[in-house]
């Protein structure tokens, strides 16, 4: 901004609006009002809360079903039991566009009797391949030692 010398300034006025026209100082009235609204302001907070929503469904589907492979591979696993055996751990693959909310996911407490490790893969391969590389946990019961 550039001022003559001596030039005396109210800083209480707008700057901007001083090289607006008529119209164009109406319209932008008109704009800070609705974007002060109630209505818009109810908008935004549906929206907020439509994307908890839906971030708090994808958690828990992916819960649910990280829950029942466990089930089914780890805990039940009938071709093992057929030979007296019991799986020690299992490797699961998700889909990388999981990644953000699997933290919370492995935070609920039906994971607490669970080792989880993240498998680390080649960075190379990652960057590569983006997306298509899916995330891979290493699961496994963890062991309790009892002492007699």
């Amino acid at each position: 901004m550039r001022v003559r010398m001596g030039e005396i300034i109210d800083v209480t006025k707008d700057f901007s609006m001083r090289n607006l026209s008529i119209t164009q100082k109406i319209s932008a009235i008109m704009g800070a009002a609705v974007a002060d609204s109630k209505i818009l302001g109810r908008k935004r907070k549906d929206l907020v809360e439509r994307e908890l929503r839906k971030k708090n469904e994808s958690i828990d589907l992916l819960k649910d079903g990280i829950l029942a492979v466990l089930q089914y591979h780890l805990m039940d696993n009938l071709t093992l039991a057929q030979y007296n055996q019991r799986a020690k751990a299992i490797e699961l693959a998700l889909e990388r566009k999981h990644e953000d909310i699997l933290p919370e996911v492995l935070k609920s407490k039906e994971f607490n009797q669970l080792n989880i490790e993240w498998v680390n893969l080649d960075p190379d391969l990652v960057n590569s391949f983006g997306h298509a590389v899916p995330v891979v946990l290493r699961i496994s019961r963890k062991e309790i030692l009892y002492e007699v």
